[in-house]
């Protein structure tokens, strides 16, 4: 890990004002999202990804996305012309709004605490291979002490999981990766999930501008379904003059095309098609056969299904 950054794990205090945006707060999910627009920067060109968040702060901030926390009135962060990685004129400055707002080129204040959050949205598509949060990021700041996150979390209120940045970085490209998110591991496939970005200082050392980031993106890989694999279903007629000679029938469903094979006790049975996906076989157990267990697999080229079946002979004659 580059010098400046590590894992980080906090909860947002409970004192820190909370300002909502205009949006309705649905769950987002890659159905509503649509398809993305931007390809994260780590994405390949094969991969098919869908956006849940792209913000490049060029239709207003905090709009119907973002939810403010910050130290009673300000400051807090807010669209400006600083710094504006890929997508000019703007990006968002940790200090560049509210009381005691300060300008490009400004250091920012000490006592500094303030973080925009946005959710939740659904990763539940079980299907997901892959996922990423990734920004621009433009840094100064005193190493170690003053430090810009980037967070996600599965409740939206605490338990903030992530990285922690501080020193300077130039239109860095940073991302988390969502399989391997710091001390949660693999969130894709998680109902819901919040993103947050904030900026903390101390009460000494400051610098120019903090932390500005800009082209925001919250993506994951989503593909297809698999088909089914066979369905098996065994069923047992019984000749009743000679109760250890039986014919099995199996139903399959999404099936092969091909007889299943079947064996009983490690013996196999010849089975024939009677039409409908239906199969039949005959079998004649030993004399001394108290049970029989009866085994039947498919295969198509999504997998393979199985099914077992075990009858009883107690209590018959021979």
């Amino acid at each position: 890990m580059a010098p400046g950054v590590c894992e980080v794990r906090l909860d947002l205090p409970d004192h820190l004002t909370k300002k909502l945006p205009t949006g309705s707060g649905n769950l987002l999910s890659p159905e509503k999202a649509g398809s993305i627009a931007v390809k994260p920067v780590s994405a390949t060109p094969s991969e098919e990804w869908v956006t849940l968040l792209a913000d490049d702060f060029e239709s207003g901030f905090p709009g119907t996305t973002w939810t403010l926390f910050y130290e009673a009135t300000g400051p807090y962060w807010d669209d400006w012309s600083c710094s504006p990685g890929s997508t000019p004129p703007n990006s968002v400055g940790c200090a560049a709004g509210g009381d005691g707002a300060i300008n490009c080129g400004e250091d920012y204040p000490n006592f500094l605490n303030t973080f925009m959050t946005a959710g939740p949205f659904s990763l539940a598509d079980s299907y997901s291979t892959a996922g990423v949060l990734e920004c621009i990021l433009n840094l100064n700041s005193e190493i170690v002490i003053d430090v810009f996150f980037m967070l996600v979390s599965l409740t939206g209120v605490d338990d903030w999981n992530g990285f922690q940045y501080s020193g300077g970085y130039t239109d860095k490209h940073i991302s988390m990766d969502l399989a391997e998110v710091p001390f949660l591991g693999n969130i894709l496939n998680e109902p819901e999930v919040w993103v947050s970005f904030g900026f903390r200082s101390n009460g000494s050392i400051v610098d120019v501008n903090g932390a500005q980031i800009d082209d925001v993106i919250l993506a994951v890989t989503v593909s297809e379904p698999p088909g089914d694999v066979p369905s098996l279903q065994i069923s047992v007629l019984k000749n009743p003059g000679r109760p250890r000679t039986f014919q099995i029938l199996v139903l399959v469903t999404n099936g092969s095309g091909s007889a299943p094979t079947v064996t009983v006790g490690g013996s196999n049975v010849t089975m024939t098609s009677l039409g409908q996906s239906v199969y039949s076989g005959n079998y004649s157990a030993a004399q001394a056969a108290m049970s029989a267990t009866i085994s039947a697999s498919d295969t198509n080229i999504e997998g393979s299904g199985s099914a077992q079946a075990t009858i009883s002979f107690q209590g018959m004659g021979p």
